[in-house]
């Protein structure tokens, strides 16, 4: 268990921005970069950073008129800002259930999964001057003067004055842009779609381009043109009065914004899954439709995994596994690091040796010597994300939705760089937790308890409902995070799992890691701790931890390391530095 007396030392390394939405008010470009707002000089197509300015939660979306408006994951903060790029925290309010905002003629709206508000902002702390009930998820929201357009999933683009209903537009928008009188929706496939909303109790669409041929989502208006994206990495561009398509732009499409001739384009490569690995370009300049300029990062990419045995961090920073001496939290420092192809997104370590997983595949590095980690192998198991990998004694084991589960041998029958499966069991594999030589699979509504006693006849012993979900290994119980509570099963029986307690959820759901006779949950805005001393009726409590957007946690050797997507967070007592060993061949075999 970690001390609480332990969390008084905390460090925080490779603290880094993602961009999530631009607004331009010239010579500025700010940016909700999911820290907090970043701030930029665009006077030139030299971008150069001014500052940021951290949020209390995630930033998820930003908005500017008179002022800076951002909504987080439980606040709306207005700042006023300088020529300079000075940003002046003016109001906070704290909200929640928003995650878009958009700002007009003394008003703001926001919107969320399930709300629509309206604030006026004549005075510094905005006030509600309504809630709408919208008749289903608001996918764009804009502003025309004070009247606010709202597009509605699989249904139209409805018009608002304050909380009253005017006029709509039948339209299925993934995107809203406005200037003037002039309304351009993204509409998917159905292209782009202009309507003229001078009247807006009768909206009329005046034009529709490439129906049918193209589908439009984020958008953006210039001076005289329209930028609208194309799945993720193509930027169409229309003339704005014509409607004409004049060229395609082939580049990172997700963000997008526009000042006069200028389009800011920003996103991330996308794989084969639909899954991201950010780049180092934050986001480039368009100029007459050729690239002019770019703003590049050094670190860029998601901090995604995280692992400790007390003295170093294993962490991915995709591209690359890096080596930490978090011997002193609060000074944690990179000792190696390396790239390789196929990298995955999770970690785990046991005896000297990394899996690295998370996409289907599972890559196998070296860290006998932390300074000098070496790359061994990868498994592909033509599978699919979203599952997950575990050491089970010497085993290493992947299991994914789509192949099923694999008991690797990288070792004993082949060599490293030639890995093969030795045994397995099919079906949909969600999760993986083991007490070996049990292993606990997560297909859809049931663990499968599977016998790894032999790595070559694995089979399943026992099928117990259950809702899938986050799951660890505590002592001898199996805490499952399933949709609506925690779960606590007994495995004093390692192959006849019992549930005998639960627990409700945190506010948001979370990630979780074994901590002696409890299980940290970190989700956004905390970390807290399932106390299973007593199984049947285990009790939550806050720490002294934060976190602002965890992908994976993990305790040992009295350290808790938070992979925090913007940050690698690490909590616990400072211990005696390490002392590099002379450098040696390293056993590749266990």
């Amino acid at each position: 268990m970690i001390a609480p007396l332990a969390l008084a030392d905390s460090g925080v390394w490779g603290e880094r921005g993602i961009g999530r939405r631009y607004a331009v008010r010239s010579p500025l470009l700010f940016e909700a970069d999911g820290r907090g707002v970043s701030v930029y000089d665009i006077s030139d197509n030299t971008p150069r950073q001014l500052g940021s300015i951290a949020t209390r939660a995630e930033s998820l979306d930003l908005a500017v008129s008179d002022d800076l408006y951002v909504v987080t994951r439980d606040e709306i903060a207005r700042f006023g800002y300088a020529a300079n790029g000075a940003l002046t925290l003016r109001a906070s309010l704290p909200t929640g259930d928003y995650d878009s905002i958009a700002a007009g003629d003394g008003y703001i709206a926001t919107a969320g999964p399930s709300r629509l508000t309206i604030w006026s902002t004549s005075e510094e702390l905005p006030v509600i001057a309504a809630e709408i009930a919208a008749p289903g998820a608001v996918t764009a929201i804009a502003f025309q003067g004070s009247r606010l357009w709202v597009a509605i999933r699989d249904q139209a683009i409805y018009g608002y004055d304050l909380g009253t209903q005017t006029g709509s537009i039948p339209v299925n928008a993934k995107g809203l842009a406005i200037k003037g009188d002039m309304l351009y929706a993204a509409a998917g496939t159905s292209g782009l779609v202009v309507a003229d909303i001078s009247d807006a109790a009768t909206p009329r669409i005046v034009s529709r381009v490439g129906a049918g041929e193209v589908n439009l989502g984020a958008i953006a208006l210039g001076t005289d043109r329209v930028f609208a994206s194309e799945g993720t990495d193509a930027i169409r561009v229309y003339d704005a009065a014509t409607f004409e398509e004049k060229g395609i732009i082939h580049d990172h499409a997700q963000r997008l914004a526009a000042d006069g001739k200028r389009l800011f384009a920003g996103g991330a490569d996308v794989d084969e899954f639909g899954l991201i690995h950010l780049t180092p370009i934050r986001f480039a300049v368009y100029e007459d439709g050729a690239r002019a300029g770019t703003f590049n990062e050094t670190l860029a990419g998601p901090v995604s995994g995280a692992a400790t045995d007390g003295t170093f961090a294993y962490v991915i920073d995709w591209p690359y596994f890096r080596v930490l001496d978090i011997s002193t939290p609060s000074r944690s420092n990179e000792i190696a690091s390396i790239a390789f192809p196929a990298m995955q997104d999770f970690v785990k370590i046991q005896n000297g040796l990394a899996i690295v997983y998370g996409r289907g595949k599972l890559n196998l590095v070296d860290v006998h010597d932390p300074w000098r980690p070496r790359f061994l192998g990868t498994y592909d198991s033509l599978g699919m994300p979203g599952g997950g990998a575990t050491f089970a004694g010497d085993n290493i084991i992947e299991a994914n939705p789509e192949t099923g589960l694999h008991v690797l041998d990288f070792f004993k029958f082949t060599t490293p760089d030639k890995p093969v499966q030795i045994g397995g069991v099919i079906w949909h594999y969600f999760e993986l937790a083991s007490l070996y030589p049990a292993v606990y699979a997560f297909d859809f509504g049931l663990i499968r308890v599977i016998d790894v006693t032999d790595p070559h006849v694995v089979r399943t012993v026992r099928e117990v409902p259950m809702p899938r979900g986050p799951a660890v290994v505590a002592g001898n119980y199996l805490v499952v995070e399933s949709a609506d509570r925690f779960h606590v099963l007994d495995v004093s029986d390692r192959f006849n799992p019992i549930e005998v307690g639960g627990a409700a959820l945190p506010p948001t759901p979370g990630v979780v890691a074994a901590d002696g006779d409890g299980v940290l949950v970190a989700h956004a805005g905390a970390v807290d701790r399932l106390d299973i001393s007593n199984p049947v009726h285990p009790q939550m409590t806050k720490t002294a931890m934060t976190a602002r957007a965890p992908m994976q946690i993990h305790a040992a050797g009295g350290k808790v390391v938070i992979a925090d997507r913007y940050a690698l967070r690490v909590y616990g007592e400072a211990t005696a530095a390490p002392q590099q060993p002379p450098a040696r061949m390293r056993p590749t075999r266990r």
